[in-house]
Order: structure tokens, then sequence, then C-alpha cells
């Protein structure tokens, strides 16, 4: 990203995604286009999931919007529960990626949320692991045009991005649709300058 594409990314309140180590994939789902990461193989990083497709984007054709952080998590818990189907895909494989924070923050500031990640672990330990990084996104109420969106990748996984997943040995990442570990943050709306990060996966002031 470009300084000014930065300066006016963090001009104001912004909605902080993990960045999840996946295939991006899109899907139409009735008046949703779904955008997604498949979680299928493993990459860089070994995740247990509660789903294959990790949805970080959904856009409303009707209304030609995308759609805010409360109503997407809506759609999340839809598919799930089978209410919104995708063709013949199992509407049990989808899952909204894990929100970080949200607030307000200066480009110094963004690596301190890179911490554990909601759903990776070493997997010669079992140990729960650090997100490859994060996405930050503008926090709107709609994002009525295109917006510029920007990802900070920990240094411990620029090399494995370096080297495609590819050329690396095929390994899967572990997938249990019954697994009751799906993470929907109660989304609650801070003035701008009160930032806000997740503890017990609910927004807290910081």
């Amino acid at each position: 990203m470009s300084d000014a594409e930065t300066r006016a990314l963090l001009n104001g309140r912004v909605l902080v995604e993990e960045k999840m180590d996946g295939k991006p994939v899109v899907f139409g789902a009735g008046k949703y286009i779904l955008f997604a990461e498949d979680m299928r193989k493993q990459h860089s990083i070994y995740y247990r999931l509660p789903g294959r497709y990790a949805v970080f984007d959904v856009y409303d054709q009707h209304r030609s919007v995308f759609l805010s952080l409360d109503e997407k998590l809506s759609v999340a818990r839809k598919l799930r529960d089978g209410k919104i189907q995708v063709g013949d895909v199992p509407s049990v494989l989808f899952f909204p990626v894990p929100v970080v924070a949200i607030g307000s923050y200066n480009l110094s500031g963004l690596p301190q949320l890179c911490g554990m990640s909601a759903y990776a672990y070493n997997r010669k330990t079992g140990e729960p692991a650090i997100m490859e990084g994060i996405v930050v996104k503008p926090d709107r109420d709609l994002f009525l045009f295109e917006f510029v969106a920007g990802k900070i990748v920990m240094a411990e996984f620029e090399e494995g991005i370096a080297t495609h997943h590819l050329r690396l040995p095929f390994q899967m990442n572990a997938i249990d649709p019954t697994n009751v570990n799906v993470i929907y943050p109660s989304f609650v709306v801070y003035p701008a300058d009160s930032p806000v990060k997740l503890e017990n996966n609910n927004p807290i002031r910081a």
C-alpha cells in the first residue's frame, strides 16, 4: 500500500480480522456473493477448523453494497444453520473469519494486534499457535464504494509466503463441521477514539 492509502485507511475506526492462510474463493448464494478462504489444504499454518470456508466478506447484489460486520456475521450464522444455501456445497462448511479488534489505530500500533490465532495449532505439539497476520478494513455501516484494505503478516511466515504452498508436501487442515467452536464476537460499536480488542471473543475497550 502507498503512504496515502495507509493514511486514508487509518483515518477513522477500523475493523481488524485474523488473516487466514488459505486459497481465495467466491460463491454465489442467492442475492449474496460470498468471499472466503478455502482452508482445506495446509499452507504455512496448521488449523483445526469448524468448516472449510472462512468467509471474510459478503456482497449484497440487491443493495449493491458489502455487508457491515454485524450483517456479515448474521449471514454466517444463517449459513451454518442451513437457512442460506450455496448450491450443492454443505452450508455447515462456512464460518466467519475471527475478529481481532475494532478501533482507531496508528500504523505502529497494528503489529501489536498480531497474537494467538483462533484456530491455528502446532501440528507436532498440539499447542495453540500464532496467527499469520491481520487484515485491516474501514469499519463502516456499509461499504458503499470500493475500499482499501491492508494486511500485516508476521515475520515468521514471510518465508512461507515466498515458498509457494504447491511446492510444499501436501497436508490437510483438520476440518470438523460438528465442532461448535465457531467464533461469533458480540458486535458492539464504540466511539472512533475508543479502540476495542477482543477478550474471550467479545469486544472490550482497549
